[in-house]
């Protein structure tokens, strides 16, 4: 069997799944918001640019479903949605959430809705 093969089947099954995410999920290694959250801060280091770490957020939470995706909108809103002035937390939520459905349309031509 390819290592990739083997890294899409489940111990203990003769076949492999159609792909890596579902592989990593049935596993229980997807599961773990820690996992998402060392994700999301390292591409916060890396991207110092706003535009881009929306970017990212949108296309890896498109791709990736992590189990709790408004959660991560929560622990990211500094860099989903800067303060400005003062916005209360939900005015804040909102404005981010309109900035991933603007991204969202823009790059995968779909609504968060």
């Amino acid at each position: 069997m390819a290592s990739f093969e083997a890294l899409r089947t489940i111990p203990g099954e003769d076949y492999p799944r159609e792909t890596f995410t579902e592989a990593a999920q049935e596993r229980g290694l997807l599961e773990s918001m820690g996992m998402w959250i060392r994700l999301f801060k390292e591409a916060s280091r890396e991207m110092r640019s706003t535009y881009r770490f929306r970017r990212f957020f949108v296309l890896t939470l498109y791709t990736s479903q992590p189990p709790n995706p408004m959660e991560l909108l929560e622990h990211f809103i500094d860099r989903l949605a800067p303060k400005t002035g003062e916005m209360e937390w939900e005015d804040r939520i909102e404005r981010a959430l309109q900035h991933l459905e603007f991204m969202t349309r823009r790059l995968l031509n779909k609504s968060c809705k």
